[in-house]
């Protein structure tokens, strides 16, 4: 005659069943195999880390995506540049209906150098206020990304807008006030240009993403932006007065010149060194 199991029993057979059905447990003081793959995990993580770190792209390649993306941008909507031509346009014109008789190629160069203020003033204000608005300005000097790229690909931005506002205004102000130096020496006028507006960049990309988005960010980037720039500007025009003479004093503009390129190269190692820093702290 079989007889009932007490409650106790059945608890210890129930025990008993569930142990002999249950695999068991490796025991990781073991040599074999089954002890290895949390440390194999942990090296093909190391490797996937390392990886991933050879994977990452240059420099370069990140300051053309960044740069691609404004100009995608500006495409779409082209409120920069539309801008920087209608300033331009606008010095030029004010200048011409202002001058007199005489004195063309100092209001020449007065215009043109006004107008690269004006430009590389809008476009430097106006470069980082798509991912200021967003939010992912954050998020890209957070990111995997390099702040001397994201640093660079603005200010190449800037500098293109700023220099096709110089050139347009270098061109009405050969149609409209005086076209002396324009026509003797164009890529002499060119290269100044450039210089300058390079100059204008440099600082503007430093200074810009450091002001947010108050509402007198224009007001504030032009106080900080036009001092420094100052230098850079009275160097411009007398470069560019020296090409507009009769005889071009060609020594002078290659001062000024150099004068220009001194201060774009002391520039842009100030804001290569000062832009991570000063940028990461500011977000």
């Amino acid at each position: 005659m079989i007889g009932l199991a007490s409650p106790g029993e059945r608890g210890i057979t129930r025990l008993e069943m569930m142990s002999a059905t249950t695999k068991p447990a490796d025991d990781p003081t073991k040599g074999g195999e089954e002890s290895q793959p949390r440390g194999g995990d942990r090296r093909g993580g190391d490797r996937r880390g390392g990886d991933a770190c050879r994977d990452r792209p240059g420099l370069w390649r990140e300051v053309s995506w960044i740069l691609g993306k404004d100009l995608r941008a500006e495409r779409r909507a082209p409120s920069i540049l539309t801008v920087s031509v209608l300033l331009a346009a606008g010095v030029v014109a004010a200048c011409a209906l202002a001058g007199g008789s005489g004195g063309g190629d100092e209001l020449a160069c007065a215009a043109i150098w006004v107008s690269v203020a004006f430009s590389g003033v809008y476009a430097s204000s106006n470069a980082f206020a798509r991912e200021q608005s967003s939010g992912v300005f954050r998020v890209l000097i957070c990111g995997p990304i390099r702040g001397v790229s994201l640093y660079l690909g603005k200010a190449t931005g800037i500098l293109m807008m700023t220099f096709i506002g110089g050139l347009v205004a270098a061109a009405l102000s050969g149609l409209l006030i005086d076209a002396g130096g324009l026509v003797a020496w164009p890529w002499r006028l060119v290269g100044i240009l450039a210089a300058g507006c390079f100059g204008f960049a440099v600082v503007g990309a430093l200074v810009a993403p450091l002001l947010g988005l108050g509402a007198g960010r224009e007001a504030l980037l032009a106080l900080v932006l036009l001092p420094l720039g100052v230098p850079i500007i009275l160097s411009g025009a007398r470069a560019t007065a020296a090409l507009y003479a009769s005889p071009a004093a060609l020594d002078a503009y290659r001062d000024s010149l150099g004068i220009v390129l001194g201060l774009d190269g002391l520039f842009l190692a100030l804001a290569l060194w000062l832009f991570e820093p000063l940028v990461r702290r500011r977000g």
